[in-house]
């Protein structure tokens, strides 16, 4: 290991002869040295915290929501303060739990017979470096374990001790790099992603112990379809189950002319819950248009805190139901002609009000409804409106032409999106991650908003992504596109 970085240390010096520069002023150091992977890095915390250990490691610098470290205090003021940071009782308890399982993995690893021991062994393998520093937020979360823990409260300076005297001093990052160096590669690969929640001897913890959970926005899904006959909230859905996610964020679509009674002010009063108002293209017929536009925009005037209108759309695959019709090639023509007419007059008043498009676009894999939609879209000059791509399918052609010419057009991955081969092609061979967003559709797609972790663990293996990487640019992207507070 330190004679590859005494290689990569020459090979700059040699370079910078050979071109005749001058070499660095500060070439780092063997400090700099990450004893895990070999690298050097002018930052040996960051780099630690960010490819090597677990996001929860330093609470001091980690999102509950993004489940990540920011890599520094400032960082996660700047960018992760509104999320769900360490405080309170329940996540503080968590965190206590999974650092209990974190050190039982690493004694384990390591051979020795129970967790404390890791002290010995850094004191008898002299793992310790010469200093150890923490930061006054470190420190406080030290003291946080060790009371957990049932142990007396020390001094700061006994957190700095070398080698240490306390179990959770071993966080360290530096001391932490040193641990490592002693386990198997596959060990250290499975250590950045491991989850468990023991007790402090390792025993599993009564049920109903707190864990912390990741968030992640549900773009799109429609609770009036799970609110049966009266209005109900994210809480009311929530009611007793155990879930393994939490929702910061959830755009409701009212999109049912029959289910906008089940808007009222409890709905609108929860602070998680955003709502759309729109028709779905398959309650749209020839002798309804202007009525139910003229609800709808009556609506939009009632509830001035919609965030989109939506979804709306074109659905070339909308077929004629009627049990008694005579002619039902010419009835779903009609239906889908006043879908054309309903669409126009919604993209009018999304652009007149500057609101969110949702649009609903179904053409069985021909391209033919995308392609209609967008000419509408250009003809209206609205190529720089934000616009949902509810529920995307589509190729890589119709992907990179919506991409290219609507720049504040978003994708959302729903469930029927990951069953279409094409369609995360597309989304995987042209990266633009910036466009993504998560979405369960419920109660059609799946059974449930906070499926949304289903939706997400399957894109994320799809596009060959972590689940972090995934869900922290889906909800950047969905709280930019619906100006949420994240």
């Amino acid at each position: 290991m330190y004679y590859a970085s005494l290689m990569r240390y020459a090979y700059v010096f040699f370079v910078c002869i050979f071109c005749r520069k001058m070499p660095p002023k500060k070439i780092p150091c063997f400090r700099d040295l990450c004893q895990v992977c070999g690298a050097i890095t002018t930052h040996l915390y960051r780099h630690m915290r960010r490819v090597h250990l677990p996001w929860y490691l330093n609470p001091a610098t980690a999102c509950v929501d993004c489940h990540m470290s920011a890599g520094t205090g400032r960082d996660l003021r700047s960018v992760h303060g509104r999320h769900q940071l360490f405080t309170g009782d329940a996540i503080l308890q968590a965190w206590f739990l999974l650092m209990n399982g974190l050190f039982l993995f690493l004694s384990q690893e390591m051979g020795l017979g129970s967790p404390i021991e890791l002290l010995g062994c850094a004191a008898i393998r002299e793992l310790s470096p010469r200093t150890l520093k923490f930061s006054e937020e470190e420190l406080h979360f030290l003291r946080e374990y060790d009371a957990r823990a049932g142990l007396e409260p020390v001094s700061s300076g006994v957190y700095i001790t070398v080698p240490p005297t306390r179990l959770i001093a071993l966080t360290h990052p530096e001391l932490m790099s040193r641990l490592l160096s002693h386990i198997n590669h596959e060990a250290i690969c499975r250590l950045k992603f491991y989850t468990r929640y023991t007790l402090i001897d390792g025993t599993n913890p009564p049920s109903g112990y707190p864990t912390l959970k990741r968030g992640i926005i549900d773009s799109h899904f429609h609770l009036d379809k799970l609110s049966g006959q009266y209005p109900i909230t994210l809480t009311d859905l929530e009611g007793s189950r155990s879930l393994s996610i939490r929702l910061p964020f959830a755009i409701a679509n009212y999109v049912f002319p029959s289910k906008w009674k089940l808007l009222a002010d409890r709905v609108r009063a929860d602070p998680r819950l955003r709502i759309s108002l729109g028709v779905h293209p398959h309650m749209i017929t020839g002798n309804q248009v202007h009525t139910l536009y003229s609800r709808m925009e009556g609506l939009l005037r009632q509830y001035p805190e919609a965030v989109g209108i939506g979804e709306v759309g074109l659905d070339l695959t909308t077929q004629c139901r009627h049990k008694h019709c005579s002619d039902k090639r010419t009835c779903r023509d009609q239906k889908i002609q006043a879908q054309r007419q309903f669409l126009s007059l919604s993209l009018h008043l999304a652009k007149q009000k500057n609101m969110v498009l949702i649009l609903h676009v179904r053409d069985g894999g021909s391209g033919a409804a995308a392609l209609e939609v967008l000419s509408l879209l250009q003809e209206l000059d609205m190529v720089n409106h934000p616009i949902h791509r509810h529920c995307f399918v589509g190729g890589e052609e119709e992907y990179r032409q919506w991409t290219t010419i609507l720049p504040n057009c978003y994708f959302s991955i729903s469930p029927v999106t990951l069953r279409d081969p094409k369609t995360m092609y597309a989304l995987s061979s042209l990266d633009n991650r910036k466009r993504l967003l998560l979405e369960t559709d419920s109660s059609y797609l799946i059974d449930f908003p906070w499926s949304i972790s289903k939706v997400a663990e399957e894109a994320a293996l799809s596009l060959d992504m972590t689940m972090t990487e995934l869900v922290e640019v889906c909800n950047r992207n969905a709280a930019r596109l619906y100006n949420l507070p994240w």
